[in-house]
């Protein structure tokens, strides 16, 4: 059978702040000593140890868990009013008390359980319990030197029987106040001690928190009823910006072919332009040698017809008949070669004027043509850049898209994942209070 092996206390009520050691061996200990010597200090430290939080049932100053560290003041005015009634000397009070001490910032109670039977879930021979009190009321409970929380220790505690309530610890005044229970009020006091109590405390909380997870699962269901109605228009959106893409790249590859053939066929006719331009410049140069050669050929006939009329002027004789035969002859072939000089300027002139325009029409069409196609690769470029801009504005909206999709259903996983395992814990523990 298990049994408290040793007490450590340092700060605790009338303990002052050095740490003090109290040995217990199995079998019956008494703590012996004078009135106010704080003997009943000894079992509240160890209802302390053990979980008690009732300041009155600790017997704590002020009402106030906090008064349970050592107050060197207090114990001096104590210490005086005890002198004062005659239950202790002066001297004995003075020596009891620190008044030099200043008041600690903690109080720190351990027990020591021998678990040789282990009856306390732990798989060693000694089973120390630490719990520490702060000025601030903070609590922090040990386990064999590990930070642990109070449920665990309780728990702990319970299954070999040891609780603050459970009678295992009768403090002062304890019998007098249960003579005078109600039989209700005894018969809860015996339920407390055997178990009973806790397993209905249990089984109302087990029932709490089965009626709170419900309501959490409600929700969670109503959640993701609506996060699948979201994720369903999602999808919708993302299939029709997926459709609205592929018939965008149709189109726009449409529209880069017909663009394509455009600028190929233009590039042609440009091509073609500028051999007739060229074929046609070539044409009027020679027009333009011919008629130069004519008008040199005028020249020189002129001029011959000017040394001839000097020579008949000056020569005389048998020569006026020959010079009037040369000269008719002369003016014959002067008519002739004007006529036909006449003839060569207006095939010159209708040249020039069937060709002229026509050079120009060409070379304004193909100036025409030429802008066109810069402003046709122009449009078609900042078509092509409002089509990426526009592509990349989509794209992000999809992954947008995906990135809610995916976070909605790993949302919905986890809702069903965690609604499944408080079913669970829920139900097996409301059935392992059921069977208990």
């Amino acid at each position: 059978m298990g049994y408290i092996r040793r007490l450590e206390v340092k700060g605790f009520k009338s303990f002052g702040p050095r740490a003090l050691t109290i040995t217990f061996e199995q079998g019956l200990n008494v703590v012996t000593g004078p009135n106010g010597s704080g003997k009943s200090n000894i079992a509240d430290a160890i209802l302390f140890a053990l979980g008690e939080n009732s300041p009155r049932t600790l017997r704590a100053a002020q009402g106030r868990l906090t008064g349970l560290i050592y107050d060197p003041k207090r114990e001096v005015i104590e210490a005086r009013q005890q002198g004062a009634e005659g239950e202790t000397t002066a001297g004995e009070a003075t020596s009891r008390a620190f008044p030099t001490e200043e008041r600690p910032a903690s109080c720190r109670v351990s027990i020591q359980i021998d678990n040789a039977d282990r009856k306390i879930p732990v798989d060693t021979d000694l089973v120390t319990i630490t719990r520490e009190l702060k000025n601030n009321g903070e609590n922090s409970y040990y386990l064999n030197g590990k930070k642990s929380t109070k449920s665990m220790v309780a728990d702990f505690l319970e299954v070999s029987g040891l609780s603050p309530s459970g009678l295992n610890v009768i403090p002062q005044g304890a019998a007098t106040r249960v003579a005078d229970l109600t039989p209700d009020e005894k018969r809860e006091m015996i339920e407390e001690v055997v178990g009973i109590s806790k397993f209905d405390l249990k089984k109302a909380e087990a029932q709490k928190q089965l009626s709170q997870a419900d309501t959490k699962l409600q929700i969670e269901l109503a959640r993701t009823g609506e996060m699948k109605l979201q994720l369903e228009r999602l999808e919708e959106q993302r299939n029709d910006l997926v459709r609205f893409n592929q018939l965008e790249g149709q189109l726009s590859w449409l529209k880069a072919v017909q663009t394509s053939r455009r600028i190929t066929e233009l590039r042609e006719k440009l091509s073609s332009n500028k051999r007739m331009e060229e074929e046609l410049t070539l044409r009027l140069e020679e027009v333009r040698k011919r008629k130069d050669e004519f008008e040199s050929r005028m020249a020189t006939a002129t001029a011959d017809k000017e040394k001839f009329i000097v020579e008949i002027v000056q020569g005389g004789g048998e020569g006026p008949t020959r010079l009037r035969d040369e000269l008719e002859s002369v003016r014959l072939r002067r008519a002739q070669l004007t006529g036909e000089v006449q003839k060569r300027e207006e095939n010159i002139r209708r040249l020039e004027m069937e060709t002229m325009p026509t050079l120009r029409s060409i070379v304004a069409e193909r100036k025409k043509q030429v802008t066109a196609v810069g402003s046709t690769v122009e449009s078609l470029q900042t078509a092509n850049e409002r089509l990426d801009a526009k592509r990349k504005e989509h794209s992000a909206q999809l992954q947008v898209i995906l990135d809610a999709e995916e976070t909605l259903r790993a949302t919905i996983e986890r809702n069903r994942k965690q609604g499944d395992r408080i079913r669970s814990k829920l139900f097996s523990k409301f059935s392992r209070d059921i069977t208990i």
